[in-house]
C-alpha cells in the first residue's frame, strides 16, 4: 500500500470511527505503549499530524460538536501548529478530512461554535456567503457607532451635522473642520450611511 493509498484508508477508518488501534494495526502504523501512532523522521519519533490532532478533540456522538480542548486565539477558535505555521483548528480538522482548501474560500461552521471541529459541522464557503449565514442566523451584533473606541463624533453631533447640513448653512468641508473629521466622513453622516439609528 502506498503512502497516498494509506491516507485515503486512514480517513475512510477515522470517518467511520475506527480506533487509532484499528487503523494503525489496518495499514501497518506502530505504536507506542500508550496506544499512541508513532513515526520516525530522521531519527527521531513523531506522531502524525492527525494522530497529533485528534489527540486534542473532545470526540462525541457524530452530530455532537467536537470541541478543542488545546490552544485557542483571542477569538475563541482552536489553534494548532502544522509545520512550525499556527493554523485554525477547524481549517486543519477539514484538510485531515477532506484535502485541500480552495484558494478564496474559509471553513465555516454549520453550528456557530468556534472551539468545533467536527468535519460534519464544516462547510466551504466564500466570505459574503459566511457573513450572510451569520445575518441570516442573527448573529451579526452592530455596534452602536459612538461605542466604537476610535468614534470621533456622538449621536448629539451627528444630529447636528445633520440639522447644520440640512439647512444649507454649512458646506460639508465647514462641518468637517468644525467637527475635526474627513469631509468623507462628514458626507457619509448626512447620507445616512451610517449612524442610522440618529434621526
Amino acid at each position: 500500500m502506498n503512502l497516498q493509498e494509506r491516507n485515503a484508508e486512514m480517513v475512510t477508518m477515522l470517518r467511520s470511527g475506527s480506533t487509532i488501534r484499528e487503523i494503525a494495526e489496518r495499514v501497518g502504523l506502530s505504536l507506542d505503549r500508550t496506544g499512541e501512532v508513532i513515526r520516525e523522521i530522521n531519527g527521531t519519533t513523531r506522531m502524525p499530524l492527525h494522530a497529533r490532532f485528534w489527540r486534542k478533540v473532545d470526540k462525541r456522538g457524530p452530530d455532537e460538536c467536537w470541541e478543542w480542548k488545546s490552544s485557542k486565539n483571542e477569538w475563541g477558535y482552536g489553534t494548532f501548529h502544522v509545520s512550525n505555521r499556527c493554523q485554525l483548528a477547524h481549517r486543519v480538522a477539514w484538510l485531515i478530512y477532506n484535502g485541500e482548501i480552495p484558494a478564496g474560500l474559509l471553513v465555516c461552521h454549520t453550528c456557530d461554535n468556534p472551539l468545533c471541529v467536527n468535519p460534519a459541522h464544516l462547510w466551504l464557503g466564500t466570505n459574503a456567503e459566511n457573513i450572510a449565514d451569520m445575518v441570516q442566523k442573527g448573529r451579526a451584533h452592530r455596534t452602536p457607532s459612538e461605542a466604537v473606541w476610535c468614534a470621533k463624533l456622538t449621536s448629539e453631533r451627528v444630529a447636528a451635522i445633520r440639522r447644520d447640513y440640512a439647512s444649507g448653512e454649512y458646506t460639508q468641508l465647514e462641518l468637517a473642520q468644525r467637527e475635526g473629521v474627513s469631509r468623507a466622513n462628514i458626507g457619509i453622516v448626512v447620507r445616512k450611511r451610517t449612524w442610522r439609528h440618529v434621526d
